[in-house]
């Protein structure tokens, strides 16, 4: 009897491990971001920005220096925090922080300015990866903690490997402030993700629930792999779940205006941000945003009728 509670539970630690390749992709993220914020970024940051300014360069390092010793005593604050609140929404306020301050960076003037930016990076950044992240892998993966983050640290590599290259090409090409605000894209999009993303889960997690697992069992007695059942029998039946999330995500995603203007300081114009502009913006112009309006109206009436005509046999999912 205990060598089959064993087994039992070495095959639901084995599926924890398996489901949780998300947890492990999104610390892997945010190590890369860590990277490139607030240590080998700065390399090519920090002069750059002496440069810009003509601020004396040794002055800049001098700063990095405060700064990162007034992030010691900030981690024991958030580390308070994340006991309070929880690693998932910390990790989230971190890494809008984290954006929304390396906006602050990349249009700083003054050393002052730059002190503060750059404390604010190294809190938020530190707080999102090794705080709240680690305590998110301790969680999903309480007796495989060393296996999960050898895959998690692989986002050091990739930092050092594609940021550092990648903010010296946008600094090189469009300037400090501009070439900041650019890579500052890649906040908006993981913004959008954590805020989006469960709203493409949800209704696909709803269809497959309705699948009959004997539909699964026939396939594979049938001699199908894997790939086929997924290919031949899951996906099919959850595409109702597909293109209501799609319907779900999409038209919000590209009608947003609050991720963008935080996250990306107004540099990248969404539809939403368009339509903003033609009723509040200097560019007064309400036919124009009204029409913009239609036109999405026009497209969600789309997908739901797509949505509706396939969703027509969900209720048959089941074979019993």
């Amino acid at each position: 009897m205990s060598k089959k509670s064993s087994q039992i539970a070495s095959e639901n630690m084995s599926m924890k491990f398996s489901k949780g390749w998300g947890i492990i992709l999104y610390q892997a993220l945010m190590f890369f971001f860590l990277i490139g914020f607030s240590i080998d970024g700065l390399n090519i940051v920090a002069p750059a920005f002496a440069e810009s300014t003509g601020i004396a360069y040794d002055q800049v390092l001098g700063v990095a220096t405060w700064a990162g010793m007034i992030g010691v005593v900030a981690y024991i604050l958030i580390a308070r925090i994340n006991v309070s609140v929880g690693p998932r929404l910390l990790s989230g306020v971190c890494l809008i922080g984290a954006g929304l301050s390396y906006i602050f960076l990349g249009h700083s003037t003054t050393l002052t300015t730059y002190f503060i930016a750059l404390t604010l990076v190294t809190c938020f950044i530190n707080g999102a990866a090794y705080i709240a992240g680690n305590t998110l892998i301790a969680q999903w993966f309480p007796k495989k903690k060393g296996l999960a983050n050898g895959f998690t640290t692989m986002g050091h590599n990739c930092g050092s490997a594609f940021y550092v290259p990648l903010i010296s090409f946008t600094i090189g090409a469009f300037g400090f402030a501009n070439g900041m605000s650019y890579v500052a894209v890649g906040a908006i999009v993981l913004g959008m993700v954590y805020n989006f993303l469960p709203f493409m889960i949800l209704p696909i997690l709803s269809v497959l629930e309705k699948i009959d697992p004997k539909v699964i069992e026939a396939a594979q007695d049938l001699g199908a792999n894997s790939f086929t059942v997924f290919r031949r029998e899951t996906f099919p039946l959850s595409l109702p779940g597909v293109l209501s999330g799609v319907t779900m995500v999409f038209i919000p995603s590209v009608s947003t205006f609050v991720i963008s203007r935080l996250l990306g300081g107004g540099k990248s114009l969404l539809l939403g941000d368009l339509i903003e502009m033609q009723f509040m913006g200097t560019t007064y112009n309400p036919w124009l945003g009204s029409a913009i309006a239609l036109v999405m109206m026009v497209i969600v009436l789309v997908c739901m009728a797509i949505m509706n005509r396939f969703g027509e046999g969900e209720e048959g999912v089941s074979f019993l």
